[in-house]
């Protein structure tokens, strides 16, 4: 039996499956597939990126999209090297996601659309954000190209020791792994936010981290295989 503790635990079992189809994406009406060592690619092709723009274990990155592939890479990624993932829901206004955002100290957001990068942008003052990444092609002022990122994974798919051993450590509960603390001990200065609305934010970070955990598990095989396929994956990308 599995023992799935963790996201990364999950990145850990679905990126050891070689040319096995483990994410299945709709464009133009097509599921096309992804392999195991294509996502391992491009989740090593971010967490270069991130560390590049000087992410450390412990940094904020926040992640508002859609159920996309990139959102897996990028919630991988963040976990990977140790950040604190903040996802946030595409249905906010600019005015709570600035709340959200300045609350929690988001370093990096990555963002779906061109609709979520002017959120972003109207957002107000975030101090503390210094890069923000958009999936969709197109040219967005003073931000990083994710498909840019992405033309290194090819680079990238073949194991890495140091790599997979930064990884182990976080599945096995390391810094940084599938916790969010808004406003926790590591940013006292953040402790004058208001308390029934840090509360309300615990529990939306808590009902959005329960759903990405939840959505992971259909990366994993399935013991009976569906639909006549011969590894019973699920699309988890629509």
């Amino acid at each position: 039996m599995l023992d799935l503790r963790t996201v990364n635990s999950v990145f850990e079992h679905m990126s050891s499956r070689g040319d096995a189809t483990v994410v299945l994406w709709n464009t133009g009406g097509a599921w096309k597939p992804i392999t195991s060592k294509q996502m391992y690619g491009r989740v090593r092709a971010l967490v270069e990126a991130l560390q590049s723009w000087g992410v450390k274990p412990g940094d904020r990155v926040g992640l508002l999209s859609e159920n996309r592939w990139e959102w897996a890479v990028a919630d991988f990624a963040a976990l990977a090297m140790g950040a604190v993932d903040v996802p946030l829901y595409q249905t906010l206004t600019p005015e709570q996601m600035g709340f959200m955002l300045k609350n929690a100290g988001v370093k990096v957001m990555i963002v779906s659309t061109k609709e979520q990068y002017e959120k972003v942008v109207a957002a107000g003052e975030l101090p503390d954000l210094e890069r923000v990444v958009v999936m969709d092609e197109g040219s967005f002022p003073n931000a990083e190209s994710f498909a840019a990122i992405m033309k290194r994974a090819p680079e990238l798919e073949e194991k890495d020791a140091a790599f997979d051993a930064m990884g182990e450590r976080r599945a096995a509960g390391g810094a940084g792994d599938d916790h969010l603390h808004v406003g926790d001990d590591r940013r006292p200065e953040r402790r004058d936010v208001d308390a029934q609305q840090s509360r309300q934010q615990h529990a939306l970070f808590d009902r959005r981290t329960g759903y990405s955990r939840r959505r992971y598990l259909n990366l994993v095989p399935s013991a009976e295989p569906r639909d006549g396929t011969a590894s019973g994956l699920c699309a988890v990308c629509a």
